[in-house]
């Protein structure tokens, strides 16, 4: 067997407290790694078996997504208690640079492995993978010098004085004056200010929030329905990851949703504070509730 290829699965263990420490293992690799953001973490896989399991992980592995591998590869081995498995999660582990889980998986493949090349090939990686983990960080690059700044320009000389005006010509004599007109000073008295932008971002606010919950509902709903169904077949893993990540996609519309929701609420807030006198006219709360509608709308 190649020293850089994966170990096959037709291994079998030995010994039962080596898988139940595995299992542990699997628990603290994957447990930082499998959570969703938004939602609970997938529960359809666990009916897939494991060679299933083993071959999306090989195809991952080839792929060069060594983190995803990993994982599958654990998974396959909490279902089967295969050591190869955990011999190739750790491979995948090293190959994505994560030299520690590397090495703690390598060790529990030598604690549960009675194959000699494979003990060798293991503990030959693991002193790469301690080595590695020990390395310091490369160092910070030089500072590049910047350049000084340029010189101040030198000041300019003050203009000339400016020649003094000509003399005015004198003054023409001046036409009869007319008596003033009489000004009626009246009190006018200024209008309120109008509420319809405060009632039209209330409205949008309301309007964004409800569709933002109900894009929250129908992505957990989809996401529940893709963890109740079954994926029989090599293709099993992808199927289950599509659907998933199309549920996800709408939670996560949702959840801007309620984000643009929030800041509509604000702004709302602000212009509440700005017009603090209530509107006295029909013709502005007719407008407001028309504003109120059409926001709905657009929000469907």
């Amino acid at each position: 067997m190649a020293r850089g290829a994966l170990h096959p699965t037709s291994e079998r263990p030995r010994r039962a407290a080596a898988h139940a420490f595995a299992c542990g293992c699997l628990s603290l690799v994957l447990s930082g790694s499998l959570a969703s953001p938004a939602l609970a973490a997938p529960r359809a896989e666990a009916t897939v078996d494991a060679e299933v399991l083993a071959r999306t992980a090989t195809e991952l592995f080839r792929l060069k997504q060594f983190e995803r591998a990993a994982q599958l590869f654990m998974q396959a081995y909490a279902k089967s208690h295969k050591p190869a498995l955990v011999f190739n999660a750790a491979r995948a582990f090293q190959e994505a640079g994560k030299f520690g889980d590397a090495a703690g998986l390598f060790r529990l493949y030598l604690t549960i492995s009675s194959d000699p090349e494979g003990i060798a090939d293991a503990k030959a990686r693991l002193q790469e993978c301690e080595s590695q983990a020990a390395a310091p960080p490369p160092p910070p690059p030089p500072a590049v010098p910047t350049a000084p700044p340029p010189a101040p320009a030198p000041a300019q000389p003050p203009p000339p004085p400016a020649a003094p005006p000509p003399p005015a010509p004198a003054a023409a004599a001046p036409a009869p004056a007319r008596p003033p007109a009489k000004v009626v000073k009246t009190s006018a008295r200024p209008a309120p200010p109008s509420q319809m932008w405060a009632w039209v971002a209330t409205g949008a606010a309301a309007a964004v929030a409800v569709g933002g919950a109900s894009m929250l509902a129908i992505g957990a709903n989809d996401a529940n329905a893709a963890n109740a169904d079954r994926y029989p077949g090599p293709d099993g893993p992808a199927r289950y990851e599509e659907r998933f990540e199309a549920a996800q996609g709408k939670w996560n519309v949702g959840a801007g949703l309620t984000a643009v929701a929030v800041a509509s609420a604000g702004v709302a807030t602000w212009l509440w504070l700005r017009s603090p006198e209530p509107a006295t006219s029909s013709a502005d709360a007719a407008r407001a509730a028309e504003a109120v509608a059409w926001a709905a709308g657009q929000a469907r």
